[in-house]
């Protein structure tokens, strides 16, 4: 077992750490000093010297935590400008990498001129980052750090828009499973749509201040799962779809993976400044600092009406996309399941039958004889248990002729525990209560037997025990998670209590 690390002393001697954040911050201050040269020029800021002050940035921050310079008053201040430079130059990083890419993406024309957006997000960044840069170098002088009169050159000069692109030679490779991954992406996207809540928190934070809907309504939390579930969905495109014959030969499959990872960086944006937001600029207002280089203005141009207002725009208009894929590459099957015990398709199996249906998207019918109704209904569903009863109390009525006349006698008590005893009903009461129920003159046993049946249905007494099943026609991952439900009672047992459903369907539980 190893021993616990031993923290070092605070330092007897803080010269010692001057000369430290001075060689570090260094190559940081040419970066803000290019920065500011830019601005004063009217220079765009390339990316490649960016992508450097990203590692600088983040390389400084971590110095200055590693010595624990957060909580000190002295230091504390310029490192929290290193973590809004890290922040600016980052978010900038990824507003460039969506100007420049989006025009190559397959994306469908939405209400509004994003790349016009995303430039404007571009220029409020890059005033941030220039505020952030003279704010770093003017902060590390007044903290007695030699400051480096230079500015960083050290890049190669390069044009934003590539000229050409390599050819792809490569060919094409085949993935027998592709088909099922289209299906698996866009049920996923939808779901993203209809569950997340990524567009009710949009309309949510439209008309408030950012500081009442962060964090309570709009967390870092929130969004970074929203970007992680994205940024998966991209993932599994492009290891089983990109290069693939399959998307070769279908040219709906790029517009989904455009749109796709067009949500994915705007969200990346969102949930930085989100964190920025959350973290940075609710501690310094704790702390009664006066540095917030995010401002309300700025802080809601970025996060609500750029990067949620596009995410919401490409989600709303690649939904009639993913459903088309879906019903294109679906696999259809059909099975039987057998009808709820417990009151049939009542208001909580039929729920749960149509949240299945809905968490794919595809499909599904529910059939009975000759009547077909829509598996994602639960309204038609419960409609369909009125068939299911009429068919019940047929086969009953049958079985209750033969029992009395097995029986024979006048009362119904044998011929009601009989029926018990058959499992031709199941009983939910302790007490028939048959003794205020008198036999009409000229009635037959049977004939009262079914009038006694039919009294203690209408009064929830007792159930009618079936076998009857329905079929259930659709895509085969939907058919397969609806007899995973039957097989557990549709999350009921006889009596119509609770069942844990198993962990296929946690999904549910949302």
């Amino acid at each position: 077992m190893s021993e616990k690390p031993v923290f070092p002393e605070i330092a007897a001697d803080v010269h010692d750490f001057d000369e430290l954040a001075e060689c570090r911050c260094a190559m940081l201050v040419r970066l803000c000093r290019y920065v500011i040269a830019c601005a004063e020029k009217n220079e765009t800021i390339q990316r490649n010297p960016l992508s450097v002050y990203v590692q600088e940035s983040r390389r400084s921050e971590e110095f200055f935590d590693a010595y624990g310079a957060k909580h000190n008053t002295y230091w504390g201040p310029f490192r929290e400008i290193i973590a809004a430079a890290k922040f600016a130059s980052n978010v900038l990083y990824m507003a460039l990498h969506l100007k420049y890419a989006a025009p190559y993406y397959h994306l469908f024309p939405v209400e509004g001129d994003f790349l016009g957006a995303t430039d404007s997000a571009v220029a409020i960044l890059t005033d941030l980052l220039v505020d952030v840069s003279r704010a770093l170098i003017e902060t590390g002088r007044k903290a007695g750090l030699t400051i480096p009169t230079d500015r960083y050159n050290e890049f190669c000069p390069e044009e934003e828009y590539p000229r050409f692109f390599m050819p792809w030679d490569t060919g094409t490779r085949t993935n027998p499973d592709a088909g099922r991954t289209v299906v698996n992406i866009a049920t996923a996207f939808l779901n993203q749509v209809e569950s997340s809540g990524i567009i009710g928190t949009f309309r949510a934070v439209q008309e408030r201040s950012l500081q009442d809907c962060v964090p309570d309504l709009l967390s870092e939390r929130q969004l970074r799962r929203y970007e992680n579930e994205f940024h998966n969905l991209q993932a599994i495109y492009d290891t089983a779809l990109t290069g693939t014959d399959t998307e070769r030969d279908d040219p709906d499959l790029p517009y989904l993976r455009g749109h796709i990872t067009a949500v994915f960086h705007l969200l990346e944006i969102a949930t930085a400044v989100g964190h920025y937001q959350e973290r940075h600029v609710r501690f310094c207002s704790d702390e009664g600092r006066p540095r917030q280089f995010l401002a309300e203005d700025r802080a809601r141009s970025l996060l609500v009406d750029y990067s949620l207002d596009y995410v919401v725009r490409y989600l709303d208009r690649a939904r009639a996309l993913c459903r088309t894929l879906l019903q294109r590459y679906a696999e259809i099957a059909e099975i039987e399941v057998p009808v709820p015990t417990y009151r049939g398709f009542h208001v909580r199996p039929s729920s749960l039958v149509a949240k299945i249906v809905r968490h794919y998207g595809t499909s599904v019918t529910m059939e009975l004889d000759d009547e077909i109704c829509d598996a994602a209904s639960a309204m038609d569903i419960i409609r369909l248990n009125e068939k299911i009863y009429a068919i019940k109390r047929r086969r009953l009525a049958e079985d209750v002729t033969t029992v009395a006349e097995q029986v024979k006698g006048d009362d119904l008590m044998p011929v009601f525990l009989r029926l018990l005893e058959e499992k031709k009903i199941v009983l939910y009461s302790g007490n028939l209560y048959l003794e205020d129920f008198p036999r009409v003159e000229g009635e037959s046993l049977p004939e009262y037997a079914n009038r006694g049946i039919a009294r203690l249905l209408a009064t929830g007494k007792i159930d009618i025990r079936s076998d009857i099943h329905v079929t259930l026609h659709g895509d085969i991952r939907v058919l397969e998670d609806l007899r995973i439900l039957a097989t557990h009672g549709y999350g009921e047992d006889s009596m119509g209590n609770n069942v844990t459903l198993p962990a296929d369907l946690n999904y549910l539980r949302r």
